[in-house]
């Protein structure tokens, strides 16, 4: 909506305003000149209804101003809304709800026809009283300049011709109420616009930081504490543990432990507390955000696929990728075989946010973009939730032996995913309750041992299946 709407506005305010402006403005100076000079007094009187209208205009486009922001919102809050309904359409149909959506967009149709008709009625009066203080101009002319020609002190042909004159300025009296109009639209929109381009950077690098040379992928946390910007409690307390550069580590816990949060922070999404998360032993704030970004590969949670083929997609981390380095990625994400079986291959378009592949398709397609990175840290947030066990297994032994000496930390709420890897970090409630390889762990930590129990439990009871 900023970028199509407000964008046309601020265009035509300064395109057709700036040349009705020079317009009005060499036309009515040239009219008043002439006035000027056949009568000064009668043209002073002229003006004192202009000047009325030059104020009243003033306030109106104060008042236009906010109307149109408002209606810029409205229509903003309509074609989210569209958009949102568009995209989530396969939810609304399972679940029957394309009524309750209609009656919504209804509502929201509702609301943006009623700002519409407020701004329209504010634009249409001061068209009316221009037209009015025009008309009412017109009568002191007439009775003032009739009375001087009675006196003999102008004949009927000038009064003919001054009113000529004025004729001549009232397309500026006009211009001036339609760029008043003109201006308070591309004021409201260039103050949306300027909101979202002077939003402050908040994660920024401090000044003189150097770049992360040659990552070998050792990560520290050091008492780090944590709230999100907005957030009302710490998501991580006091969190303490080390990864030497090409350790394997599982990271576990109940949803909304706070797993994904290390994450966030580690690849520098929010900002980290000085002196709390090191990587190569140099503290984050000490690096450049681009440097840490860098050595790091990343499969988020919500596997986010571009509307291109999946080749592009694969290849989209690593801007001279071969195809055989884009294979070789899909075979390691076992999602070759899939890609094959398409009609175009890998030249096959997703559709968009990758909506023509499965959800398991698309968390190894983001896995395979991640592994053709080759990244120091490979980060996996609950990146194999959506595949079957069999192929799970298959990707953690291809990352086992392409990932030798690297580092790789893999996000899991299943404990089989983890149970291989070197260690395991355990995360309860946004603390860290226990760390080490996973018989250790067993033994030691009673919570771990009950998450472990319970999940083989809900094995045996599925048949074998997970939730």
């Amino acid at each position: 909506s900023l970028y199509t709407n407000d964008l046309d506005t601020i265009q035509e305010c300064f395109g057709d305003g700036i040349l009705m402006f020079f317009d009005a403005a060499v036309l009515g100076i040239m009219a008043l000149v002439k006035m000027w000079r056949m009568d000064c007094k009668l043209t002073l009187l002229a003006l004192i209804p202009a000047a009325v209208m030059f104020v009243l205009g003033t306030v109106m486009s104060q008042v236009m101003t906010k109307r149109w922001e408002e209606r810029q919102q409205a229509f903003s809050d309509l074609s989210d809304f569209a958009q949102e309904n568009f995209s989530g359409i396969a939810v609304i149909k399972a679940f029957v709800k394309e009524l309750k959506e209609l009656i919504a967009f209804r509502r929201l149709n509702k609301e943006n026809e009623e700002v519409n008709v407020a701004y329209t009625k504010i634009a249409t009066l001061l068209e009316v009283l221009v037209t009015l203080f025009v008309e009412s101009v017109i009568c002191v002319i007439l009775g003032y300049g009739g009375w001087l020609v009675w006196r003999g002190q102008f004949n009927a042909g000038q009064l003919v011709e001054y009113i000529g004159y004025f004729e001549a300025i009232v397309w500026p009296i006009m211009a001036i109420s339609m760029l008043i109009e003109k201006t308070s639209r591309g004021k409201a929109s260039l103050n949306r616009i300027t909101e979202l381009l002077d939003a402050p950077i908040d994660v920024a690098d401090r000044d003189g930081v150097a770049d992360l040379r040659d990552p070998h992928g050792g990560i520290e946390f050091r008492h780090l504490t944590f709230r999100y910007p907005d957030g009302e409690y710490d998501v991580l307390k006091d969190v303490s543990f080390t990864i030497k550069p090409g350790e394997s580590v599982g990271i576990v816990g109940k949803t909304g432990a706070g797993k994904t949060a290390l994450v966030d922070l580690l690849l520098r999404t929010y900002n980290v507390p000085d002196g709390t998360l090191f990587v190569d032993g140099q503290d984050v704030n000490a690096v450049s955000i681009h440097s840490v970004r860098d050595a790091c590969a990343y499969v988020p949670q919500d596997n986010f696929l571009f509307s291109d083929t999946i080749a592009h997609n694969i290849g989209f981390g690593v801007d001279d990728a071969s195809q055989a380095d884009i294979d070789r990625a899909a075979a390691l994400a076992d999602v070759r075989d899939n890609i094959v079986d398409f009609k175009d291959g890998y030249e096959t378009v997703l559709g968009e946010r990758g909506v023509t592949v499965s959800g398991g398709q698309k968390q190894r397609i983001s896995i395979a973009r991640a592994l053709l990175k080759n990244a120091p840290i490979l980060i996996l947030d609950d990146s194999v939730s959506a595949v079957d066990t069999r192929t799970e297994k298959i990707i953690l032994d291809n990352l086992k032996t392409s990932r030798a000496g690297k580092t790789t930390l893999l996000i899991a709420h299943r404990i089989s995913t983890v149970e291989q890897l070197d260690k395991i970090v355990f995360i309860e409630d946004g603390r860290v309750e226990a760390v080490g390889p996973h018989d250790e762990l067993y033994r030691s930590c009673a919570e771990y041992r009950r998450m472990v129990d319970l999940q083989k439990l809900e094995d045996e009871e599925g048949g074998g299946s997970h939730g």
